[in-house]
């Protein structure tokens, strides 16, 4: 009688997994903000300047719609993962803009109630 092959017989070496890490799409978000704030490093005035509205008010949605995509591309998380993965993703941008004195903390600190709800849209 012909019997079905076992899956792995032989030499046949099991497909590697892939192991998802909850602070991969953290990492991801907050490269992918200071990129983008050394973008808008423009003067006052000028074409790429850090108090656009284009940078204060679609940077964090960014930040967080990114956040969540990458953790969709691993596997899938829980809504509260990707709400609080948004606003992490947000804080650590803004601190490692801080870090890398891109920011003053004056600057950093007076917007972050915005940041924080605009990071959420990110992850609707």
């Amino acid at each position: 009688m012909s019997s079905q092959p076992e899956p792995n017989s032989g030499n046949i070496p099991a497909p590697p997994t892939r192991r998802s890490h909850w602070w991969w799409p953290l990492v991801a978000g907050v490269l992918y903000g200071i990129a983008i704030r050394l973008v808008f490093s423009g003067e006052a005035g000028g074409p790429y300047n850090a108090m656009m509205s284009s940078f204060t008010l679609l940077v964090p949605v960014l930040v967080g719609a990114l956040t969540v995509m990458v953790a969709e591309r691993t596997s899938r998380r829980s809504w509260s993962y990707y709400f609080w993965a948004a606003a992490g993703a947000n804080v650590l941008f803004v601190i490692g803009t801080l870090a890398l004195t891109i920011e003053d903390s004056s600057a950093a600190f007076w917007p972050f109630p915005c940041l924080r709800c605009l990071a959420e849209l990110g992850d609707c």
